[in-house]
């Protein structure tokens, strides 16, 4: 990693002696951030084309917060991953009071305004179980605190192409039988649950 962004100034590299979970890991990055945009991606995504794309919608949209690809939704195709943005993207608003699980920030793939994070105060909980190595449920949480700062509207493209190398879907973990994954994975909603709702969801609900 030091040998490739060498000669690129506008890339900082941050290491930590153990992992700590995607959620500091990604504290840590806005931390480190001067431009006005953000963009999380999961390690598994392939970058796709139309990030300036992103950029201009956000800046002509002020009252959206997020813009990005559901990779639930989207057609997920190695093949398609760097053709260009569709001439006729449709836009999916999601505007709605936080109310089941399903209601997520697109932190997989998704754009963010810098100042959501830096001036209104959001940002990803550190802590336990969420800082540890793993995934489930911080997509739920910063919805959760973007919809508490009174900032909650997301959208996303609906019919663009991306690749997700690898959907680390809970049905998968369940079929591939992962159960150190998927015991951090209900932990992590468990968790969610019991911050937001006061309540602790048993892992087989039919809420994931």
């Amino acid at each position: 990693l030091i040998k490739l962004v060498k000669n690129r100034k506008n890339v900082v590299l941050i290491f930590n002696d153990e992992n700590l979970g995607n959620c500091v890991a990604r504290n840590q990055a806005i931390g480190a951030a001067t431009g006005e945009y953000l963009l999380m991606v999961d390690g598994d995504i392939a970058i796709h084309t139309g990030m300036d794309w992103l950029v201009r919608y956000l800046e002509g949209c002020p009252e959206c917060y997020c813009m990005g690809f559901n990779s639930y939704e989207c057609k997920n195709d190695i093949k398609l991953a760097n053709k260009p943005m569709p001439a006729d993207p449709i836009v999916v608003t999601v505007n709605y009071k936080l109310k089941t699980i399903q209601h997520v920030a697109l932190t997989q793939y998704g754009m963010f305004p810098a100042w959501l994070f830096k001036e209104a105060g959001l940002k990803f909980d550190e802590q336990a179980p969420y800082r540890e190595p793993g995934w489930g449920g911080e997509d739920n949480d910063l919805f959760w605190g973007m919809d508490k700062l009174g900032h909650g509207e997301v959208h996303y493209i609906l019919n663009a192409p991306y690749h997700h190398r690898r959907h680390t879907g809970l049905n998968q973990l369940k079929e591939e039988d992962i159960s150190k994954f998927k015991e951090l994975h209900d932990k992590r909603r468990a968790y969610f649950f019991l911050k937001q709702h006061n309540e602790i969801v048993p892992c087989d609900s039919e809420a994931y």
